[in-house]
């Protein structure tokens, strides 16, 4: 990008910037330090007049965290008003900042205000010592303020009003701009796009996790851990992730599905499916509520099947399975984290498990136990993921491979030279015959027996070339090769026996 002495205003992701003129996607970007990853997708709204926008919802940043409110009355510049304002009082009851002028004539009576009401109230029934109001509870109360009653209602981060004091400030009050229409907004993989003056350019579907579902919470970052959403179905009401979708996640947090809502479906069709709302919807007992998005929702407003997004996840994910002590404690350092080594603590150790499982809980708990094996018990491995599909998802839901890149299986027999292993886990999926040999087994190559035979789910591994057997002693038509691992690990399954654990890694 040249050097360009004028400069414009645009909306890049909620907030105000300067660009230089003529600058295109690909410049802003780059100005900003914003990751782009290929093949997703940007929105571009040319222009951001009132008739494109609606501003109906707002994002109150105090010095305890986020609140999110949805206004039924045109109140933007009197509520913008309160930037800056302290709280004057919580008492259990309301929560109040002040003061600012409203504009309201204020009323004596006294009247009932619901949990989560936002309402204009007064010092002294006087207007210009106006009080922005938050009801944390039914009550009833004379608050100075409209005979009308309140203006909107809190839709997110109601945690965080019984935390606020005096001395606790409002720092912002920013709308949340959402398109109403699709005029002159562009969905693109095209980032040589000019950005005019005055537009709106969204690079990403930010999400922000809730600790309430630390589980649920890990589901996402595992689904996403490329950080891409593709959107698989599209709804008026909702866009859904299936990248995960079969693998059990519980329930853990019972909200309304408000529109951003992150939701994971942990019962009946279309479990673990991951699920962002476009309209309000009502809680239920089907889907946990993991998380909400922060910013970039109108890209899945405009979205179709099989668009893709680049999604930034808060937090980020924090697994240290697969690593070795010596990066896993790198990683785990730059986020504060303290590592505990147990199990094989050489430098070298391969860590297989960890406690806490979950990104929330380590996060919030500030260290996390790591155990570890000697690397001459893990395999790395290639798997078929293209070639082998259904069968890789049964390796994966088998060996929990679904969550972190390394997994166990038991040696159950031995003989000549194959071994055969076995899961805890025996997963009640279809294993229909898919890349089966046709004239050679190499050595190293990992088969699972298919449904053709009575041993469906046995996996084998051979240590030399076979041309009649496949690795689990089965036909060649009733064995799925999986997975390949190279001839020189091949000398770490020599010696193995029966009830030796032998762990699964996939290569990076």
């Amino acid at each position: 990008m040249g050097e360009c002495s004028v400069e414009h205003t645009i909306t890049l992701d909620g907030e105000q910037v300067t660009v230089p003129e003529g600058a295109t996607i690909a410049d802003v970007l780059e100005q900003y330090g914003i990751n782009h990853i290929e093949g997703t997708k940007v929105g571009l709204l040319r222009s951001t007049s009132s008739e494109e926008l609606r501003t109906d919802r707002f994002v109150l940043h105090t010095t305890k965290g986020e609140v999110e409110l949805r206004a039924d009355a045109p109140v933007a510049s009197t509520l913008m008003g309160f930037e800056g304002s302290a709280v004057r009082w919580n008492d259990g009851k309301s929560l109040v900042f002040g003061y600012r002028p409203v504009d309201i004539e204020p009323s004596r009576n006294e009247r009932r205000y619901e949990g989560g009401e936002v309402f204009f109230a007064t010092s002294g029934f006087d207007a210009e010592k106006g009080m922005l109001a938050f009801s944390l509870r039914r009550h009833s109360a004379a608050y100075g303020g409209s005979e009308e009653g309140g203006f909107g209602r809190v839709i997110r981060g109601a945690h965080v009003l019984p935390k606020l004091e005096e001395g606790d400030v409002l720092l912002s009050v920013k709308p949340v701009l959402e398109v109403r229409r699709a005029k002159d907004f562009l969905l693109t993989e095209n980032l040589s796009q000019e950005v005019p003056e005055g537009a709106m350019l969204l690079t990403g579907v930010s999400i922000s996790l809730l600790k309430e579902a630390p589980v649920g919470a890990e589901h996402v970052l595992a689904a996403l851990e490329g950080h891409v959403l593709t959107v698989d179905v599209c709804t008026n009401s909702f866009v859904s992730y299936d990248g995960l979708q079969g693998e059990v996640c519980p329930f853990e947090h019972l909200a309304a599905r408000r529109r951003g809502a992150v939701s994971v479906r942990t019962e009946g069709f279309g479990i673990g499916r991951i699920y962002i709302s476009k309209q309000d919807r009502a809680s239920s007992w089907m889907h946990s509520v993991v998380g909400e998005v922060k910013s970039g929702m109108e890209l899945l407003d405009f979205a179709s099947q099989g668009d893709a997004f680049t999604v930034r996840l808060e937090p980020e994910r924090l697994s240290v399975y697969g690593r070795t002590f010596v990066e896993a404690e790198r990683l785990a350092g730059r986020r504060g984290v303290v590592l505990e080594r147990d199990g094989y603590i050489e430098d070298d150790g391969i860590i297989v498990d960890q406690n806490p499982h979950t990104t929330i809980e380590v996060v919030e708990g500030g260290k996390v136990r790591a155990l570890g094996v000697p690397p001459s018990k893990v395999l790395d491995v290639h798997l078929y993921r293209q070639e082998a599909p259904k069968s890789i998802k049964y390796l994966s839901r088998a060996l929990g491979m679904a969550y972190r890149p390394i997994g166990e299986m038991s040696v159950v027999f031995t003989y000549e030279n194959t071994i055969l292993m076995k899961p805890e886990s025996t997963p009640d999926l279809e294993l229909i015959p898919e890349h089966t040999p046709t004239d050679v087994v190499e050595a190293g190559e990992i088969g699972l027996t298919n449904q053709a035979a009575k041993r469906k789910g046995i996996f084998g591994i051979k240590l030399v070339d076979d041309t009649k057997y496949g690795p689990t002693g089965e036909k060649f038509h009733a064995t799925n090769i999986v997975a390949r691992v190279s001839r020189e690990q091949l000398h770490k399954l020599h010696g193995l026996r029966q009830g030796d654990v032998l762990y699964i890694r996939e290569e990076k």
